[in-house]
């Protein structure tokens, strides 16, 4: 196969081919918001501002949830169904097309959770923990801080911030060493 000659009609076979193994979109749209979350999360932790964007993609809910069965295979967690998830091995943020962070608090707080994930481990945080759950904990604890910061006028804020601060617990649980 080395040496065939690729033709205007090889181009765009090719093309439609990669286009259809790739099924969420990326949304530079949401870029403000990821910069000027990235910035908070800077001004409460050691991570730099600075940090690169991640790639933010949109997908849908079975997609993200297949995803994420892949990375959480063998945890006890396949059935969760999340609404975002951070891939390290491509920098890339998914969210679940029904999260959009321009309409809802708490649907910009999944992807400030992301981003905290995406800020840890461009830091090297990850090198210290015992096991790759460890960085929920702080990623909650923000979580928590951001509700307290920007949605005070939730109701039901005291549950949201109790809930945040029981599942960093929860997911900081480290099965076994690295």
């Amino acid at each position: 196969m080395d040496g065939l000659p690729m033709n205007s009609l090889s181009i765009a076979l090719l093309s439609i081919l990669l286009a259809t193994v790739q099924p969420a979109h990326a949304d530079e749209s949401l870029s403000p918001i990821v910069s000027r979350l990235t910035k908070w999360i800077s001004t409460k932790t050691r991570y730099s501002a600075q940090t690169p964007a991640p790639t933010l993609r949109i997908v849908s809910e079975a997609e993200l949830t297949e995803m994420y069965r892949r990375e959480a295979a063998g945890s006890g967690a396949e059935t969760f169904r999340p609404r975002a998830i951070y891939l390290l091995q491509t920098r890339t943020i998914y969210l679940r097309e029904d999260i959009d962070p321009r309409s809802s608090i708490v649907a910009e707080e999944t992807l400030m959770h992301e981003l905290v994930h995406h800020m840890q481990y461009a830091a090297g945080a990850d090198k210290g923990w015992a096991c790759a759950n460890y960085g929920e904990r702080e990623a909650y604890r923000l979580g928590a801080l951001f509700h307290t910061e920007f949605n005070s006028a939730a109701p039901d804020l005291a549950k949201i911030v109790s809930d945040h601060r029981k599942l960093a617990l929860l997911l900081a649980y480290c099965k076994r060493e690295r």
